[in-house]
């Protein structure tokens, strides 16, 4: 008889001698014997097992033998919570670790009998159905794209001798048919504390998190940046968009606040400073606050230097 929550083998009690969780009658638990562990799914990628992860469920007590994990889904994180769904060969495990603080772990097992796992994940909508109250964390937290979902929910029914359907059709199954990606739990103020002016990593860090393509990774930062109220800690430099939503007048009215040189014209801070009778190619162009454009005219030399405003075309002197 095999221990349904550690997997050890007992020979006998109410009670494991490993683990101390009660005895399942043995007509209602599974015989590995008669299952195929071998066979595979889908792609052997699903099935391919980072150390780090493994070393990780061990540490955090998930399982007591790597042996018996078959698959998961999920993403490890060094500094945040971890969320995973574990397939074993004689049980499924839910579980939150943090290695951090491991003290906030969570770790609910479910035996192949609960019938709550008949029809636990919605393949039409990629959508784990189970609820919070049963794993111990909202379900959505665990992030993986649909086709890894589809390879563990069928390798499940599997175990439990149910039918499944044929391996996902990476066509069929293409995130371009998939239902709009859910950003519920990420929290954009945390984000950009977290990576800054970097929205390469801010953008990697939504897509492992929600599973989302690129592109919707890329439109959730791109508009949270641009929309929630920065500091100037936090938010780097004020985006292209932000200034050009303000009018002339208040734009100008900004940048003289902040110091910044601009066209008294538009309020565009793309400036060419040169002296008259330089060409272009020899004048500082760029955007420049007032100390720079003061040291440039300086250097240039005691004449006059003509300003050209590269946005509306405006020239003046200083």
């Amino acid at each position: 008889m095999i221990c349904s929550y550690c997997g050890a083998e007992i020979k006998g009690g109410k009670f494991c001698s490993e683990c101390g969780a009660p005895i399942v009658e043995a007509a209602a638990q599974l015989e590995p014997a008669r299952i195929d562990f071998s066979v595979r799914l889908g792609p052997d990628k699903y099935y391919e097992k980072d150390e780090k992860v493994i070393s990780a469920a061990l540490a955090h007590h998930v399982f007591s033998d790597s042996g018996m994990v078959i698959l998961y889904v999920g993403n490890l994180y060094s500094v945040f919570d971890s969320y995973f769904m574990f397939v074993n060969k004689n049980e499924i495990v839910f579980c939150k670790i943090n290695e951090k603080k491991p003290d906030t772990d969570i770790i609910t097992r479910v035996s192949y009998t609960d019938s709550r796992l008949d029809d636990f994940y919605d393949t039409k909508w990629s959508k784990l159905k189970l609820k919070e109250e049963f794993i111990g964390f909202k379900p959505q937290k665990i992030s993986a794209y649909p086709n890894n979902w589809i390879v563990a929910f069928n390798e499940v029914q599997r175990l439990r001798g149910k039918a499944f359907s044929a391996p996902p059709d990476k066509k069929a199954v293409s995130m371009k048919h998939q239902p709009p990606v859910s950003f519920d739990g990420l929290n954009i103020s945390e984000i950009a504390s977290m990576f800054g002016k970097d929205k390469i990593k801010a953008i990697k860090y939504v897509r492992y998190k929600t599973g989302c393509e690129l592109k919707e990774a890329k439109a959730f930062i791109d508009h949270g940046y641009a929309t929630m109220n920065h500091s100037p800690a936090q938010v780097p430099e004020t985006t292209v968009e932000a200034s050009k939503s303000l009018s002339k007048k208040d734009r100008i009215k900004e940048n003289k606040a902040n110091g910044v040189a601009c066209c008294p014209k538009c309020g565009s801070t793309s400036l060419s400073a040169n002296k008259k009778g330089f060409g272009v190619g020899k004048a500082a162009v760029g955007v420049f606050t007032v100390g720079v454009l003061g040291a440039a005219a300086g250097g240039i030399g005691s004449g006059k230097v003509v300003v050209t405003c590269l946005n509306c075309g405006h020239r003046w002197k200083v």
